[in-house]
C-alpha cells in the first residue's frame, strides 16, 4: 500500500447474490476464480473485541499454498484499518512470535473467495463458513474514511443491497458473536 493510502471498505450480507452478481456483469465486472482462504486472527490477551481503535489485530491467512501475515490497526471504525501485510514461508515460526509478543488465537475464519475490479474499486463475493454470503467493495484512498464508505455504500445500493444488510464488524467478530462469545 501506497504511504498514505488507506485500505477503507464496506461489507453486506447479500440475500440476492445471484440479482447482484447479474447487475455487476452487466457494468462490465467479471470475477476471478474462486480462492479459499483460511484466516487465523490474533489479539492482545485481555484485548476486548472488538478490537478498540488504534490496538492492533494480527492475521494468518492461508490462501493457495501460501502463507500472509497481516497487521491492522482500526481507526475510525473496524472497516477503516491501517493495514500492512507480507509473505511469509515457515508458519509455525511465525505463530511462535505472534504468540511471544503476547497475542492469541481469537478465530478462524475460512471462506471462499471471488474478487473483480471496477473502476478503482476491489469487489469480493464471499461464502463464509457459518455465516453464508457477503460482498466487500474496497477502495484504496488518502480520502476520508467515513465519506469513502458512504459512497461505497451508495455503490452496494444501486446493486440492490440494503442499507440494513451492511455489516460493520469483521468476519472473525462476527463469527464470536453468532456463537455468543460477545454482544
Amino acid at each position: 500500500m501506497i504511504l498514505g493510502m488507506n485500505e477503507v471498505e464496506v461489507k453486506a450480507r447479500l440475500k440476492n447474490k445471484e440479482e447482484v452478481i447479474r447487475l455487476l456483469k452487466d457494468r462490465g465486472v467479471s470475477f476471478n476464480k474462486a480462492i479459499t482462504q483460511i484466516d487465523t486472527v490474533y489479539s492482545p490477551v485481555n484485548e476486548p473485541v472488538p478490537t478498540p481503535r488504534g490496538s492492533n489485530v494480527l492475521r494468518i491467512r492461508e490462501q493457495d499454498g501460501v502463507n500472509i501475515f497481516t497487521l491492522k490497526q482500526p481507526r475510525e471504525n473496524q472497516l477503516d484499518c491501517l493495514e500492512y501485510e507480507t509473505v511469509f514461508t515457515d508458519k509455525d515460526q511465525m505463530e511462535k512470535i505472534i504468540l511471544t509478543l503476547g497475542f492469541h488465537p481469537r478465530t478462524r475464519v475460512s471462506k471462499t473467495r471471488q474478487k473483480a475490479k471496477y473502476n478503482d474499486l476491489e469487489i469480493c463475493l464471499d461464502e463464509v463458513e457459518e455465516l453464508g454470503s457477503y460482498i466487500e467493495v474496497e477502495k484504496i484512498t488518502s480520502e476520508e474514511p467515513l465519506k469513502v464508505q458512504e459512497e461505497l455504500m451508495s455503490f452496494l445500493l444501486e446493486l440492490g443491497v440494503s442499507k440494513e444488510d451492511q455489516v460493520f464488524d469483521g468476519y472473525d467478530v462476527l463469527l464470536l458473536k453468532k456463537a455468543g462469545k460477545i454482544f
